[in-house]
């Protein structure tokens, strides 16, 4: 499930993509005039995510239908509930962490002791015609050259003496 965008933003591969509502995926093509996002529904697709009630993490998986992302690595004893928000927990780096990702809809248990949780993104993945492209504080410091001179003017009578002050 890969959407196109317009590239006139100048995005970048692995670049987080969102929406007004949530996380939407990341950029993983990048042309002169297109950028191919695959959503957090892919099934290629794993964002790490953090329980907002409780703090626990997690990693929600796509699950290769728009509206369902599925919770696979929680033991059953995990305290999940359904109407729980998912957010982004930041690890790995490819996320900010603290923005909305899914809400649990679901939660199974079967006698063998796995547990089936399934959540709903909060994108709106099928319908979004504008979305935002997340550049972290991190890459705008890298393309700022370290080598260049400061631009600001230098204060030269710092250096001069003050009257009445004698030098030792």
């Amino acid at each position: 499930m890969c959407r196109p965008i317009d590239n006139k933003s100048g995005s970048t591969g692995g670049q987080a993509v969102i929406d007004a509502h949530a996380i939407m995926g990341q950029v993983i093509e990048v042309t002169p005039f297109r950028s191919a996002i695959l959503l957090i529904t892919d099934t290629l697709h794993s964002i790490p995510v953090q329980v907002l009630r409780t703090g626990l993490r997690t990693v929600a998986k796509g699950t290769g239908r728009i509206n369902n992302l599925e919770l696979p690595y929680l033991p059953r004893s995990a305290d999940v509930r359904v109407g729980d928000l998912l957010v982004s927990s930041g690890l790995g780096g490819r996320y900010p962490s603290d923005y909305p990702v899914a809400r649990i809809t679901s939660v199974g248990r079967d006698p063998n002791g796995a547990t089936t949780i399934a959540a709903a993104p909060l994108a709106r993945l099928a319908v979004d015609e504008q979305v935002m492209l997340v550049w972290s504080l991190d890459e705008k410091l890298q393309a700022v050259p370290v080598d260049e001179p400061a631009d600001e003017p230098v204060d030269e009578s710092a250096d001069e003496a003050v009257p009445g002050e004698s030098e030792e």
